[in-house]
């Protein structure tokens, strides 16, 4: 053909023209879809990719059009739709394909299919952004990963960071587990989801509320995030952190989680509870409580098995009875509360029991209470006190009733004593001892079974003047104000009376006398104190738990409060003799005065008659702690130059409502004493100089 042909142009172009359509059929290098040759193929035709992402590409379709008119930036697919994007197949029944964005619409039985990661998502529509990888999803949505289910109506895949959200409820479910929610997002590459606002998690045994949860498809964990209810039928748990092993059925608690089983109720710092076993252990400040009895059952280590409805405690452990205003605390090593029908149950104390109630202190080597007999039965060696009075024996019986103690059986050796002044105690022992109380004080006593008493008469200064020692087959004493007021003697009877300064010493109490004060509790805490052996002092304060939880949150018994403004001095009717009785006894080998001369100024020169309450409470908590007190101390003792620590820490024992009572103040009683003390024997020690002086005098020879 030559140059000047008129056919030459066309025919360039005409080639230039195959050439384009060659080299695009070789850029999308894919195989041509059943009816889809020929022309619709140059419908594919793209600007190049510019931005470095993979395009969408069409694997198969069945109609494939497109109509500038009707959607000028759409390519029309109709009828077994397949694109292909990163490895992900992505099927549906018709499509819009937006070329200039790599994005495409998809409706109508839409599936997605990663083969790499085993998720299938199916759903009605699908709008897939090709740069970004992000699926939204739309109408019946259902995706699936293995035995794992996500359902809802709306959810977004992120399939970059594997992240499918759901925003608007929906749920999650496995092979043993079933979670929805209002918000949750899952992972597709380690199978976990987090779970947010009105989170339910259904399984056969129970079911979990909560606002926030985290859950392990794989290990079937859920980690508790926020406030959470646990419903099961043995009970509830309450929690705000955690773990749950939905596997195993055991939960593993913090921050003070509750279980409720019936009327038991129970928290503490951390707790495990296995459902299966029935078995929780709660650890830190732990209470647990019966709410029909108004007990519980408190300290650092509880174990309860809720299908014996049994609780366990260790680590300062004690009952608490709270069914009246006056409350009762029961500590022991090893502490039990039991149910035994609706409204009773069992407590068991073992080793190194102490109770105190305000109106009532006891201490034994074990303990069982019965609510449904409201009785107390101590054995191993107890005793039992009640305002200046003290009882022991074999084993003891507390009869209560409406939470007070009504009356108290002493069984074999029975032995009942009562402190006065001094060394000087009425008692009363025999075969069986029973005593009966009206309104928190003793007022009557049957000692039964060769009954003995020693008592001693009084003038009306409360000083002693005679002693009356008596046997007999029953005896009946009768109290009103804590003080004995009339003794009836029963069978056949035998006695003698004598004058206090006839009465040897030896013949002041029985020889198997025991006054046991130090081993008394003097408050709720005390009740955590290592009982001494009766003769020694002290007693091993076991450490005590920290209050938080523990024993600041228990309501405060109601104090009486004094009648009158708390004085800044005492008056000489005062606890101070008590006080300084103690004193003057821990100083009379170091000064050199004797004992006998020092009580003789002090105590019969006051002359006063002590406060029944606080006599014996001061007089005990004295004797205990200032025997310490020796050689230099005494004598920067009575110099003024050193208040003795013991004086102040023996007052730190009495209750605030017990000085209260009696209108004094800590600071008040220890300033009295001192100076009661050391005015006394100052003086003494100056009385006994004279008469070293005089007496040296009258045996020098007079001078001319």
């Amino acid at each position: 053909m030559n140059e000047g042909d008129p056919r030459h142009p066309i025919l360039i172009a005409l080639a230039l023209t195959i050439l384009s359509v060659a080299g695009l059929l070789a850029t999308q290098a894919r195989p041509s879809a059943p009816g889809t040759a020929g022309l619709l193929s140059s419908l594919q035709t793209t600007p190049p990719d510019t931005t470095g992402k993979e395009r969408i590409i069409i694997e198969h379709v069945d109609l494939w059009r497109f109509d500038k008119e009707v959607n000028p930036d759409a390519q029309i697919l109709t009828g077994n739709v397949v694109f292909k994007h990163d490895n992900a197949l992505m099927y549906c029944d018709s499509a819009l394909l937006y070329r200039e964005t790599n994005r495409f619409e998809a409706f109508g039985n839409v599936h997605i299919h990663q083969a790499q990661d085993t998720v299938d998502i199916y759903c009605n529509y699908l709008d897939y952004d090709g740069y970004t990888k992000l699926a939204r999803l739309r109408e019946l949505v259902q995706m699936e990963q293995g035995e794992n289910t996500l359902l809802t109506d709306s959810l977004d895949y992120d399939r970059m960071s594997g992240i499918a959200y759901y925003f608007d409820y929906g749920s999650v479910a496995d092979s043993l587990n079933v979670l929805s929610s209002v918000y949750a997002e899952y992972s597709t590459v380690d199978k976990t989801a987090v779970f947010y606002n009105d989170v339910v998690l259904q399984n056969d045994n129970f079911t979990l509320y909560s606002d926030t949860l985290h859950y392990d498809t794989n290990t079937k964990i859920a980690t508790i995030l926020g406030p959470t209810t646990i419903e099961g039928d043995s009970g509830i748990i309450y929690a705000t952190r955690g773990t749950y092993r939905t596997e195993e059925d055991v939960a593993t608690l913090l921050d003070r989680a509750e279980i409720v089983s019936g009327s038991r109720w129970m928290t503490g710092d951390s707790l495990i509870y296995d459902r299966p076993a029935h078995f929780a252990d709660l650890y830190g400040s732990v209470i647990l409580r019966d709410t029909a009895e108004s007990m519980e059952l408190r300290g650092n280590h509880v174990m309860y098995n809720d299908s014996t409805e049994c609780g366990e405690a260790i680590d300062h452990a004690y009952i608490y009875e709270y069914s009246d205003s006056d409350h009762l605390f029961t500590g022991a090593d090893r502490m039990q509360l039991i149910k035994v029908d609706s409204v009773n149950n069992i407590a068991k104390g073992i080793g190194n029991v102490r109770t105190w109630r305000r109106d009532a202190q006891a201490v034994a080597d074990s303990m069982v209470y019965l609510t449904q007999d409201s009785v107390m039965k101590m054995y191993g060696r107890p005793f039992v006190w009640s305002g200046l009075s003290q009882v022991t024996g074999d084993s003891i019986r507390l009869f209560m009733k409406n939470g007070s103690v009504e009356r108290a059986l002493i069984g074999e050796n029975a032995y009942m004593s009562q402190h006065l002044r001094k060394k000087y105690y009425n008692q009363m022992r025999g075969r069986e001892v029973e005593a009966y109380f009206h309104e928190g004080e003793m007022d009557s006593v049957w000692t039964r079974g060769n009954a003995e008493t020693i008592y001693f008469s009084e003038n009306k200064d409360s000083i002693q003047t005679e002693q009356t020692h008596t046997q007999s087959s029953e005896i009946l004493t009768q109290l009103e104000n804590r003080e004995v007021v009339r003794i009836l003697l029963l069978g056949q009877t035998k006695g003698r009376t004598k004058p206090i300064f006839l009465v040897e010493e030896s013949d002041l109490v029985y020889p198997d006398f025991v006054w046991f004060p130090e081993g008394r509790p003097v408050d709720s805490l005390d009740i955590f104190r290592r009982t001494p052996t009766p003769g020694e002092s002290g007693g091993d304060l076991v450490p005590r738990p920290p209050t938080t939880g523990l024993l600041q949150d228990l309501p405060t018994p109601k104090e009486e409060k004094p009648q009158q403004a708390v004085q800044t001095s005492l008056p000489s009717d005062s606890l101070v003799t008590a006080l300084t009785d103690s004193i003057i006894r821990t100083m009379a080998d170091t000064t050199g005065i004797s004992i006998d001369s020092i009580r003789s100024h002090v105590m019969d020169s006051l002359a006063v008659s002590l406060p029944q309450a606080g006599r014996e409470i001061l007089q005990g908590a004295a004797d205990s702690t200032l025997r310490a007190i020796s050689g230099q101390r005494v004598t920067e003792f009575l110099d003024g130059r050193q208040r003795p620590a013991e004086v102040t820490d023996s007052l730190r024992r009495m209750g605030t409502a017990q000085l209260d009572s009696l209108g004094l103040t800590r600071k008040a009683v220890t300033d009295e004493a001192e100076t009661k003390a050391r005015e006394v024997i100052t003086g003494l020690k100056r009385e006994r100089q004279a008469t070293i002086r005089k007496e040296d005098e009258a045996t020098q020879p007079k001078k001319k």
